[in-house]
This record gives C-alpha cells, structure tokens and sequence, in this order.
C-alpha cells in the first residue's frame, strides 16, 4: 500500500528585524538549526505584504536629479537634493536655486520675481515651462540680491533651461536646451511627453527560493505589484485575493531572502524600512 504525504501549510514572517543592513529593500530570515530541505513540488505564495511609501523620485541613484540654468553664456548648474518631489516641489526647489545664485529680482512690493517656473498643465496631461525675458537693468523701486547681483543681460531676452533624459523623463521634455536659441519675447513649451514624476511605476518581489523557468525574466520573480491610491507616506496593503504559489528550486537552504526592484530590476532604496511580509509554503514532503 502506497503512502500519501500529507500536504503541510509554513507560514513566515518577515520585518524590521529582518532588514539585510546596508542594503536597500533587502530582508532576509535565517531558519533555525540546520536549516531547511525543499523539495520538487514545494511551492511558496506572497499571503500579504504591508511597507509605507517611502521612496525617493529624485536620486543621485537614478541619475535624474541635475539641471543647468543658463544666463549670459554663465552656466548654474543645479543637483537637486534626494527626496520625493511633486511638480509643486520642484518649482519651489528652482525657486530656492535662483534665490542662491541671485538669479531673481524683489519689486517695489518685495515681493520675489522669477524668471523661470514649471506648472502642471492637467487639460493636456503635461507640464509647462515657462521662461520671461529678463531686464538689462533694475527697474526703479526694484532690488537684488546683496551678495550675488544680478545677471542682466545687455539684451532683452529669457534665460535657458538644460537638462539629460533622465530628468528629462521627470518632467516630460525629451533632453535638451529650451529655448533652443535666446528669446526676445516671453517663452512658454508644452512638454511632449507624459511626465513621470516617480520613476517606480511596479514593485517586483524577488526570492532566492524561486525559479520560474528560464524563460521567466527574472526567474526568481515572487509577486508583482503596483501602487495606487496611497499618498506619499502612506501604508501600502498588498493582499492578493487569490495566491499564487510559485515552484521552489529544490535543496537545502539556511535563509530566505526578499528583495523589492523596481519594473527596470533595480533595487528600491525604502526610507522608512517597517515592513510586514508574510509568506506562505506547501511542503509535500
């Protein structure tokens, strides 16, 4: 008479204890002892997954996080600081670099003046830039930074914005230099393509225990998921309804290991780094 193998459900959780130091969204728990067997036809499901949205859009990483202002042939060269940004964020970071490099003006108000801004333009789903000629002089009533005066051009005209694909696709402009030549009159530009203001688009979980076949990319790829209705700070609940266990390649292992890439593989630096992560197997053996 044969023996059937009765079907046994492991659950393991994974948390803040579990962060792989120095690494970005890594976790890893190590099993007791001598650690565990696996088997052909162990399967392992994500059951939920529980991190706050804590990502930065604009890295050093990403390499999306320079522009250049130029003016009279003078060059600023601007490298915004890390962090999560809206469309909001960032003008006021341009606004903050025009203030350190004297590049606005106070009018009689002393109110600031500036001669570039970027807005959100919903109706086209596009962002705007906007550049307004710069005066040769200061205008009656009007001051200027104390410690880095004003570049004023001898001619009447806007100054340029240039920057690479990368901050290129925050924004929605193919790289380049706009203007392309100097303007005598007020210049505005639709961006030509959607801007991505967060270039994570889909969380992949990958695990050192998976193997979906050679022609899985990549084939260690657990679950998949992306996000939606949370803002920036918030929870994020992945709880799929309908588990999907995934073929686990067999032999011994002291550990498994989670790791969270983005949808081009690369590792997603978490901010905030409390997680949940609850995973399911089906050991048949």
């Amino acid at each position: 008479m044969s023996v059937i193998n009765p079907e046994i459900t492991v659950p393991i959780l994974l948390n803040t204890n579990n962060f792989v130091q120095n690494s970005k969204s890594t976790y890893r728990y190590n099993f007791p002892g001598v650690g565990l067997r696996l088997e052909q036809g162990d399967k392992l499901a994500l059951s939920s997954m529980y991190l706050y949205y804590s990502w930065f859009s604009i890295t050093q990483d990403y390499g999306n996080n320079k522009f250049t202002i130029i003016i009279n042939s003078i060059s600023y060269n601007a490298t915004v600081p890390d962090g999560y940004y809206s469309i909001e964020d960032l003008e006021k970071y341009i606004q903050h670099f025009c203030i350190q490099n004297g590049l606005y003006l106070r009018n009689s108000n002393n109110e600031y003046v500036y001669y570039i801004s970027l807005s959100n333009n919903p109706t086209r789903y596009r962002f705007q830039l906007h550049l307004t000629t710069l005066p040769t002089s200061l205008p009656t009533g009007w001051s200027q930074d104390p410690v880095s005066p004003f570049p004023f051009p001898t001619t009447s005209v806007t100054m340029q914005l240039q920057f690479n694909d990368l901050f290129g696709k925050i924004i929605g402009f193919t790289a380049g230099t706009y203007p392309s030549s100097l303007q005598t009159s007020d210049y505005s530009v639709l961006g030509d393509k959607a801007p991505i203001i967060n270039p994570v688009q889909s969380i992949l979980i990958r695990c050192n225990m998976i193997s979906n076949g050679q022609f899985s990319n990549p084939t260690d790829l657990l679950d998949i998921f992306t996000v939606s209705k949370v803002n920036y700070g918030g929870i994020i609940k992945h709880e799929p309804s309908d588990s999907k266990y995934n073929s686990i390649t067999p032999g011994k292992y002291n550990f498994i290991q989670i790791e969270l890439v983005d949808q081009n593989l690369n590792p997603i630096k978490l901010e905030d780094i409390e997680v949940s992560i609850l995973l399911i197997f089906k050991i048949n053996h």
